[in-house]
């Protein structure tokens, strides 16, 4: 799945930032350039602005048709996108998110973050870290979004303007879910969960003064209807879940961009822990995935005297030691390759994710393919390019 990384033009920093954090973490990306408010498509003057619940500083109406822009290349592309401000901090499990998401059909919106603050939620959707999100508050730093979703986005911000993520939340035609635990945060929430930001973390919103909210007509009745759709909503619901604060993932791509760690462990030979983690690959059937898998398991054991343990596809990196994620992928009838990544992970932080070579087997009816499988499992443990 590509992201998007709005961006405004003088924000170099953070640019690099998310360059090297998405690089890590093996996400195509592109820079959609931000809108300021000298170049919003309607006046910040034009009383079309008033429409919300309290009057928009320049920058928030500015940062709303940015995230328009976003939405509407979501519906040009036919597919979804990562929409990430260029101040979100992503968590080492995004990718494997993203990878088992990208094909569903029955999500419109799809929140990664958290900030503090509860939300309704759900039952889980299948079995993936994902629950149904039936209320939220804020948070537009991190999402998936998917064509339906963002027409329907397009939609309501088309009659009235708000807050990006206001917009976002107050959208309950949407079908949207929440990641669990969060796999993003903001750079102003960095300190909270244990992280240096990387960056410094002023908004150019907040250096904005707050309009005068007696300004204007109406803001007080809409605020006051957007407060009672807010409780009808939790009545609806609460019934079919609960309010809960959702907590983040426990490693994050940025502890890896910032540093590496000095491997003493392995340098003096110490026995490493290894954990493997097969997540489900579109297009691969479960039998054909658990054979590569259970095979690389007990080749990796024979070959290193350990048994990688397995991960919980929810908390990767949680553990320090090396990690090793399977990938598959079927290639036509005959053919089916495979490919490891991995990272070492020791004191809370992670090497950059490596990637092996890609290796290819062949495949014909049920049996053989199993075998080849089987096969293919025992190659990668000994040719994959792990380290030793």
């Amino acid at each position: 799945m590509r992201a998007l990384v709005l961006n405004l033009d003088t924000a170099h920093e953070r640019l690099a930032f998310q360059e090297r954090q998405l690089a890590a973490l093996g996400i195509e990306w592109e820079r959609l350039a931000a809108i300021t408010p000298d170049t919003l498509s309607q006046p910040p003057g034009d009383p079309w602005w008033l429409g919300w619940e309290r009057p928009l500083r320049d920058t928030e109406k500015a940062a709303l048709e940015t995230h328009r822009r976003a939405w509407t290349r979501v519906v040009a592309a036919g597919m979804p996108l990562l929409i990430l401000e260029d101040d979100a901090l992503l968590a080492m499990a995004a990718p494997d998110l993203l990878r088992m998401v990208e094909g569903r059909s029955d999500i419109d919106h799809l929140s990664l973050e958290t900030r503090g603050r509860k939300k309704l939620l759900g039952p889980a959707l299948d079995d993936l870290p994902v629950r149904r999100l039936w209320l939220d508050r804020s948070g537009a730093a991190a999402y998936v979004l998917w064509p339906s979703g963002a027409r329907i986005l397009l939609a309501r911000t088309a009659r009235a303007p708000a807050l990006a993520d206001s917009a976002i939340c107050a959208a309950f035609a949407l079908r949207s879910f929440q990641a669990v635990p969060a796999l993003a945060i903001q750079a102003d929430m960095a300190a909270r969960h244990g992280f240096t930001p990387p960056f410094p973390v002023q908004s150019s919103i907040d250096a904005e003064a707050r309009p005068d909210r007696r300004a204007g007509p109406g803001f007080r009745s809409r605020r006051i209807v957007a407060q009672l759709r807010m409780g009808a909503r939790q009545l609806r619901f609460l019934g079919q879940g609960r309010r809960e604060l959702v907590m983040p993932a426990p490693l994050w791509a940025q502890s890896g961009v910032g540093g590496q760690h000095d491997g003493k462990a392995h340098e003096q030979g110490q026995s490493e822990r290894l954990f493997l983690y097969c997540p489900p690959q579109p297009g691969v059937p479960e039998a054909l995935q658990n054979a590569a898998c259970q095979a690389l398991r007990q080749e990796l054991a024979r070959l290193r005297g350990q048994r990688p343990e397995r991960h919980d596809r929810a908390v990767f990196l949680a553990e320090n030691g090396l990690h090793i994620r399977l990938h598959l992928a079927i290639k036509g009838r005959h053919s089916v390759s495979g490919r490891l990544e991995w990272q070492r992970v020791a004191d809370g932080k992670a090497e950059d994710m490596q990637r092996g070579p890609e290796l290819e087997g062949a495949t014909t009816d049920r049996e053989t393919n199993e075998t080849s499988l089987i096969h293919l499992g025992k190659a990668l443990a000994r040719h994959g390019g792990l380290p030793r």
